[in-house]
């Protein structure tokens, strides 16, 4: 059994029980509900992720200007290469 902390309509913090604790003070059961989680007239609802912020989190976690650097001394499309496969994986 999971208990989740709700504060402004977000869950703010999860707790797991064991299955015979029936009501924790503040907190809110639920099956599913995750950190980010919405929580608005008893229902949950995932945070909806659009393909920009999933390909943003991915750019950011590339050296870009090293890679560019590297392919204009090396010849090579590494940078390129990197790119073309964030857009495939999280395409519009």
């Amino acid at each position: 059994m999971i208990f989740v902390k709700v504060l402004d309509n977000k869950v703010i913090d999860v707790l797991n029980y064991p299955d015979n604790t029936n009501e924790v003070k503040g907190w809110v059961q639920s099956d599913i509900a995750q950190i980010g989680w919405s929580y608005e007239d008893g229902i949950f609802s995932a945070p909806i992720i659009t393909y920009s912020e999933k390909r943003a989190t991915e750019y950011a976690a590339l050296n870009q200007f090293e890679m560019q650097f590297d392919d204009q001394v090396n010849g090579t499309t590494t940078w390129v290469d990197a790119i073309n496969d964030i857009k495939a994986r999280f395409p519009k």
